[in-house]
């Protein structure tokens, strides 16, 4: 019988929407809501309530619509008043407890969630109210840990980024890399992180870790082995967050060593508008290369990336400046990048991404054997398809499928590093 009241609420709600149409904007309001347009919304719903301010409906949904813009406060206040028509409404308590979690207050939050509890509600309302209620748990947590684990096959067709032609300036190429030769790579990567937050604190400790590994079928020689550690403070305030580390990475190529680095980052985070994020990040790197002398480098970097949400896509831009400065100027470079990247849903499960790269690096010193300062325009164009296989109950672990395909055409005023490359990837990446 408990579970019946879930079903007379709509029913309920239904004979207040007949009435909508009496009080001068309210249905005006309740289009713009269905619309998402919050802020239209808004206007139209304060006109209706100088006429009926007593509405339980007209309440409800002023507290829905003061949820979304953000106006945490007022949603509470407008809940309240249809509590005080309706001090048994399992919907309204539901929306109460949503919104003093929004707030930070988990007891508050907490206190109705259980009361909605208590009323039996159907599978899905539990299962929802279950998550909310292991959230705010998670929340007086002070360690965190995450990570991924991935397993993948690439189709490379031109992995040693070997010449478009094989013969430069006359004289012709031979050996590895003067003609392209596919290969199909063994991807095997593994990240995790650790946070450490004081209750309360707006400051935490993050220290995260990558291992990255391509073993190749055919051009063994090709084995990359790639490691990064870094760890730092960060501050979280409002809808900013503001990250520094320090970090280290090794390189090995055929089992030897190639480069080592150390270097600094700073990423700052945050909202613009609710369907506005944005990133700017600042990173130092030293280079110590282990097989060349010559490339030892120091390396800057500065990006920006803004997101933009555009229910259901997301649109991602990245511009970005680069210096490397080499111990030999003729492979010391100013780069500009910028990208931009489409993710969308096509389906409930399948996730669809585009992206187009462009990046131009112009070389500090001509080269001794073409006497040109080497000018390179790299593009590159990505779509794949994402799709979870498996989800746990609380959606804190997944298993991811992924397909993707990339096309490389790199321009260069010296032949030899003018190429041509195409990478079809396959992986599963289990997350926790």
């Amino acid at each position: 019988m408990k579970r019946a009241g879930f079903f007379i609420i709509p029913l309920l709600l239904f004979f207040f929407t007949s009435a909508i149409a009496a009080i001068p904007g309210m249905d005006k309001g309740q289009n713009h809501y269905d619309r998402q347009e919050y802020q239209e919304a808004l206007t139209y719903l304060l006109t209706a309530f100088q006429h009926s301010p007593g509405d339980a409906n007209l309440n409800f949904l002023l507290g829905r619509t003061y949820f979304e813009l953000g106006q945490y406060e007022a949603a509470v206040m407008a809940y309240e008043r249809v509590m005080f028509a309706e001090p048994e409404s399992a919907r309204v308590k539901l929306e109460m407890a949503r919104t003093y979690l929004a707030l930070g207050s988990k007891e508050y939050a907490r206190k109705y969630f259980q009361e909605v509890l208590a009323t039996n509600p159907p599978e899905a309302v539990w299962n929802n109210i279950q998550r909310f209620l292991l959230s705010i748990k998670e929340s007086d947590r002070k360690h965190f840990f995450t990570g991924t684990l991935s397993l993948g096959l690439d189709f490379d067709d031109n992995p040693r980024v070997a010449p478009v032609d094989d013969v430069i300036h006359g004289i012709p190429l031979v050996g590895d890399g003067s003609k392209p030769d596919s290969d199909v790579a063994t991807i095997v990567s593994a990240t995790a992180n650790y946070i450490y937050r004081p209750l309360d604190s707006k400051l935490f400790w993050k220290t995260s870790g990558l291992i990255y590994n391509a073993f190749y079928n055919d051009q063994s020689d090709l084995d990359v082995n790639y490691f990064e550690l870094s760890t730092g403070p960060a501050v979280k305030w409002g809808d900013t967050l503001w990250q520094n580390t320090i970090f280290a990475t090794n390189i090995d190529v055929d089992n030897t060593q190639y480069q080592d680095s150390f270097g600094l980052s700073s990423t700052l985070t945050t909202t613009l508008h609710p369907a506005i994020i944005l990133t700017a990040n600042i990173r130092y790197e030293d280079k110590d290369n282990k097989e060349y002398s010559f490339r030892n480098a120091d390396n800057i970097r500065f990006s920006l990336n803004p997101v933009l949400q555009i229910n259901p896509a997301r649109l991602s831009f990245n511009f970005g400046i680069e210096a490397e400065n080499a111990d030999s100027d003729i492979v010391s470079y100013d780069r500009f990048f910028w990208q931009i990247r489409v993710d969308s849903p096509i389906t409930k499960d399948i996730n669809l991404y585009a992206l187009f790269l462009v990046k131009t690096s112009d070389y500090e010193e001509a080269d001794s054997i073409f006497q040109v300062k080497r000018h390179d325009d790299y593009h590159e164009l990505g779509i794949g398809l994402s799709m979870p296989f498996w989800v746990s109950s609380y959606g804190f672990q997944t298993l991811i499928g992924a397909a993707s395909y990339k096309y490389i055409d790199s321009d260069s005023n010296i032949e030899l590093y003018t190429y041509r490359r195409k990478v079809v990837s396959l992986n599963c990446t289990y997350a926790f």
